[in-house]
């Protein structure tokens, strides 16, 4: 398998752990430490207990609008040969009858970490912007 088609099943598991709220599952696909970068704010998480509740947040935020799945609409992977690579994706947030909540862009630096890929840093694009413009939440 190439490299390419193992990050490609690498992103597939994310999705689904994503799909399933599976924080543990989502915790072990990144190394520990890492960090967050959005528009907003730089988040360190020096352990995966507290990335595992600032997923757990996000979870919440997602239920409240309806969330059922993730789905991968694109991934473009950049590979170098000192075992990284860039992930550029776009996240469709679907409800349970596939309805799309949103759509967002995030950046992946992954690493083969002892013989695994891991996630390093993440810059999230537009997420907060895209639930900011969303009506009120579903009941």
């Amino acid at each position: 398998m190439s490299q390419t088609e193992e990050i490609q099943c690498f992103f597939a598991e994310y999705q689904d752990a994503l799909s399933a709220c599976d924080t543990a599952h989502i915790c072990r696909l990144y190394i520990e430490p890492f960090q967050i970068s959005n528009p907003d704010f730089l988040v360190n998480f020096p352990s995966l207990r507290q990335a595992a509740l600032h997923m757990d947040g996000l979870f919440e935020k997602y239920r409240s609008h309806g969330f059922g799945k993730a789905v991968i609409k694109t991934l473009t992977i950049r590979e170098y040969e000192s075992g990284h690579a860039i992930a550029d994706l776009t996240w469709k947030l679907e409800t349970p009858a596939g309805d799309e909540i949103i759509s967002f862009d995030t950046t992946y630096i992954v690493r083969r970490y002892q013989g695994s890929w891991k996630i390093v840093f993440v810059i999230a694009h537009n997420e907060n912007e895209h639930f900011k413009a969303i009506a009120q939440p579903s009941p």
